[in-house]
């Protein structure tokens, strides 16, 4: 019975959800002396990055004094061009600064003035920053089912990969995307096999010295009442969101750097998935083994595993759903989260959109 049931399942899950096309498309806001757009200023100093590569196969040490003197010298110059070019104007917003992996910084400002940043001789380029947008189209299938993609892709067997060690364990993967919902049991942090579908159970141990991010932002009811709390631990060991670029007012101190004017009713404030993008793909690539897959209707589907079951989950919350009809992902948002992953020393970063 369960495998004619599953097999029903299968069948009925590929004929429905939605079907994403991909486009760009531009925010434009309201200043008291024109149309406001989202640009990008990109400088000549390469990024700390390209400048102090770290060790092959370490992450970037953020603390050493080399790398510690060269952000400051590329702060001092980012506040130079800033203070010449912005200081007369009341509207523009600074909504993002990159020093690791890209030397620039991502404005909201007039065309005229971002202009006049083309003519500095230290300044690489300027161009205009688009929302990377997906128009969501219910006709059509969402995704190809994932639940036996280890096993396709030959992981599972005797003397394959996860039975020889390579299940992910203590690597932490960075995803960008829509966010997650944490309460799922793909990233419940429990005992799992230690050779993936094999060996005995294993508790997620602390976390790899290698990563030193520290946010976990859920909750934020004030927002959305329908918001959770939820403490990150030793499976789903950070969350950050970005909502600088979706804003009419931005500031550090706020979840996700901005006050998420223009998201739309039912959006999260918050790294908590509103989409189920984030989610599925998440727990393709490190949920963990064995969890029973349910539809809404309670309805078993199968099993399903992450491809990496014992790595650990960094979420980057870059995109945000709008009614359930349309995707934005804004590219300064994406910068900023990859910016941060690095930094935070994941050692993958995933990025399925586009």
């Amino acid at each position: 019975n369960t495998k004619k049931k599953k097999k029903k399942k299968k069948n009925k899950n590929k004929s429905n959800g939605v079907k994403a096309s991909t486009s760009t498309s531009t925010l434009t806001f309201d200043g008291q002396d024109g149309e406001l757009r989202h640009f990008m200023v990109r400088l000549k100093d390469p990024p700390v990055m390209a400048k102090h590569p770290p060790t092959s196969g370490e992450p970037l040490n953020t603390r050493a004094r080399h790398v510690v003197d060269y952000v400051r010298f590329l702060k001092d110059k980012h506040e130079t061009l800033l203070s010449q070019h912005l200081e007369d104007t009341s509207d523009s917003l600074v909504l993002h600064r990159y020093l690791y992996t890209v030397n620039g910084f991502g404005l909201r400002t007039m065309q005229d003035i971002a202009n006049n940043f083309k003519q500095h001789p230290e300044v690489e380029a300027v161009y205009e920053a688009p929302i990377l947008e997906q128009s969501l189209d219910s006709s059509g299938d969402r995704r190809e089912l994932t639940d036996f993609t280890p096993t396709f892709l030959g992981l599972t067997g005797k003397g394959q990969a996860w039975s020889q060690g390579y299940t992910g364990e203590d690597v932490v993967v960075g995803i960008i995307d829509t966010g997650i919902v944490p309460e799922h049991p793909s990233f419940a942090d429990v005992k799992t096999p230690i050779n993936g579908n094999t060996g005995k159970l294993k508790e997620y141990g602390p976390l790899p010295d290698s990563f030193t991010g520290v946010s976990c932002t859920f909750g934020n009811e004030e927002y959305n009442p329908d918001d959770k709390p939820f403490e990150c631990n030793n499976k789903i060991v950070l969350a950050r969101c970005y909502a600088e670029a979706l804003s009419n007012v931005t500031d550090p101190t706020m979840p996700c750097g901005g006050d998420g004017a223009r998201l739309t009713e039912g959006s999260f404030l918050s790294a908590r998935d509103e989409d189920s993008h984030g989610t599925h793909v998440t727990g393709t690539a490190a949920g963990n083994y064995g969890v029973e897959a349910l539809n809404s209707d309670g309805e078993f589907l199968g099993l399903i595993s992450g491809i990496a079951p014992r790595a650990r989950i960094a979420v980057y919350k870059a995109g945000w759903s709008f009614d359930g009809l349309i995707r934005r992902l804004p590219y300064l948002s994406i910068l900023q989260a990859i910016e941060d992953a690095v930094t935070d020393g994941v050692d993958v970063i995933n990025m399925s959109f586009g």
